[in-house]
C-alpha cells in the first residue's frame, strides 16, 4: 500500500541518534552554494534504498530528511514489484523504528505515495495506452519508465501542482538493476503527494499515524475514489455496433470536449459510464474490482493477526482482534452490529455509534474516518455522532438511487 515517503525530523537529539547509527553507509556528496564565494559539501547516507540528508539554515542544523520506498526496504532494497499489504507496511515501519531507535511522533511526513500492484485481464500496455483523463486532467506520458502515465493539475506558470498526482504504469516491465520481478503484466495505480496539506487531510501527520488501522482504511477509500474518476477508453468494446459508444471511444472527441463549456465534459463522461454499465465485463469495472478485492484481502490479513493492535501483557506482545457479534442484526450499509439499537433499526444510529465508542474504540475510529466528513473531524463529540449517523443514512440512500450507474457502487467493507 505505502511506497515512497519523505520524513522530516527537527529534533536535534533524535537527528544525532539517527545520523550516528552504524547501519548508515556513505552514498554521495552533495554541494550547495552558501554565498558567492562559498560552496559547502554535504554528505548523503543510505540504508537499503532509504536516503538520509541533513539540511542547514544559516550554517546551523535545521532538519534531517529521510526519503525512499519502505516497500523496497521490505525487499532488502531490491524492488517493489510484489504486493505490500497493510501488515507489511506497519511491520516495516516498526522495523525502521527499532533499527534507528525512532520516536515515530517526531517523524513528520511531507511526501507520501500509496497504491497497488494488480494483475488485470487486459495487456497492461493497452491499459496505459487507453488511459485518458483523471477528473479533467489529462494523463501524460511519464519519462523514465516504460508504459507510464501521470495525471495532475498545472499552475499558471505551467509547473505541475504538487498537491496530488495520479500515476499508472506497467510495473511488471520496470527494471531493477537490469532485472524484472513479478508478473510481467502487473499494472500499478498510485496516488502521490508532495504537500502536507493533502497528506494531513487524510489524518496522516507522522510515522506513528502509519501504524494505525484507520489510516489504511482512509487510504483505501481514497484510492477507490480516484480510480472511479479515471476515464479509460475500453477499445475492446469498439467493434460493437453502438454509435454512441464508438463516439466516446474516440480520443479526439474527449480532447474537443475538454475545451467546451465546463459541464460538457462531465456530462458526456457520465453518459459514457452509463453505457459501460451495459457491458458488465468492461475493463474499468474489472480494475475497480481488482482494487477492491485486494484491499479486502489486505484487511482480512490484518484481522488474522498483524501488528495493528499490539497489546502488552505478561506474555509479551499480542494482537487484539476486532469484535464482531455473530448472528446479530447488522447495519445494511456497514455490516456492523446494531443489536443495541431499536428492533426496527436497519442502519447504524446515534445509539449504536455511542455504544461502539465506549466498547470498541478502534472500530468507532474506523467508522468515524470513513463516514464523518473531514470538516467535522475536530468537532465536539455530540456533533461527530450526529454528522456520522447522518452521512451513513445519506450513503445508504444514495446507493439505492444509483442503480443505473456504470455499476452498483459497493461501500468498502469494514470487515
Amino acid at each position: 500500500m505505502i511506497d515512497f515517503i519523505k520524513i522530516v525530523v527537527y529534533d536535534k537529539p533524535q537527528i544525532d541518534n539517527i545520523w550516528n547509527n552504524d547501519l548508515l553507509e556513505f552514498y554521495e556528496t552533495k554541494e550547495k552554494r552558501i554565498s558567492i564565494d562559498e560552496v559547502k559539501e554535504y554528505k548523503i547516507l543510505s540504508y537499503k534504498n532509504l536516503f538520509f540528508e541533513k539540511h542547514f539554515v544559516n550554517g546551523k542544523l535545521h532538519r534531517l530528511e529521510i526519503s525512499g520506498s519502505i516497500h523496497v526496504l521490505k525487499n532488502n532494497g531490491i524492488h517493489n514489484a510484489n504486493d505490500f499489504s497493510f501488515t507489511d507496511s506497519i511491520n516495516t515501519i516498526y522495523q525502521l523504528k527499532d533499527l534507528f531507535n525512532l520516536d515515530l511522533t517526531l517523524c513528520k511526513i511531507v511526501n507520501l505515495e500509496y497504491g497497488l500492484n494488480l494483475i488485470p485481464k487486459e495487456d497492461v500496455k493497452n491499459i496505459v495506452l487507453w488511459l485518458k483523463y483523471h477528473n479533467r486532467n489529462e494523463f501524460r506520458y511519464f519519462p523514465g519508465l516504460k508504459y507510464a502515465k501521470q495525471s495532475a493539475t498545472f499552475k499558471t506558470d505551467t509547473k505541475v501542482n504538487k498537491y496530488k498526482f495520479i500515476k499508472a504504469y506497467a510495473k511488471g516491465l520496470q527494471l531493477f538493476d537490469g532485472k524484472l520481478y513479478g508478473n510481467k503484466n502487473t499494472f500499478r495505480i498510485e496516488v502521490k503527494s508532495k504537500e502536507s496539506k493533502y497528506i494531513n487531510s487524510l489524518g496522516i501527520y507522522t510515522l506513528k499515524d502509519l501504524t494505525e488501522s484507520q489510516s489504511y482504511l482512509r487510504l483505501s477509500i481514497e484510492l477507490l475514489k480516484e480510480w472511479e474518476n479515471v476515464l479509460l477508453l475500453d477499445m475492446n468494446l469498439q467493434p460493437l455496433n453502438d454509435a454512441r459508444l464508438n463516439k466516446y471511444l474516440s480520443s479526439d472527441f474527449w480532447e474537443n470536449s475538454i475545451n467546451q463549456h465546463r459541464n460538457h465534459f462531465s456530462k458526456h463522461k457520465q453518459n459514457y459510464f452509463s453505457l459501460l454499465y451495459q457491458y458488465p465485463d468492461n475493463l474499468h469495472k474489472n480494475i475497480h474490482s481488482l482494487i477492491e478485492n485486494k484491499l479486502n484481502q489486505f484487511e482480512k490479513e490484518q484481522k488474522r493477526g498483524c501488528k495493528f493492535h499490539r497489546v502488552k501483557n505478561n506474555k509479551g506482545v499480542q494482537i487484539r482482534p476486532y469484535i464482531k457479534v455473530e448472528n446479530a442484526p447488522v447495519c445494511k450499509l456497514t455490516g456492523i452490529d446494531i443489536s443495541m439499537q431499536r428492533t426496527d433499526s436497519f442502519l447504524l444510529s446515534h445509539t449504536g455509534l455511542k455504544y461502539h465508542y465506549k466498547n470498541n474504540p478502534e472500530l468507532f475510529q474506523r467508522i468515524k474516518y470513513k463516514y464523518l466528513p473531514k470538516e467535522w473531524i475536530n468537532s465536539e463529540f455530540k456533533i461527530q455522532i450526529e454528522k456520522t449517523a447522518h452521512n451513513i443514512r445519506c450513503c445508504y440512500n444514495n446507493r439505492m438511487l444509483k442503480q443505473n450507474r456504470k455499476y452498483i457502487p459497493n461501500q468498502y467493507s469494514l470487515f
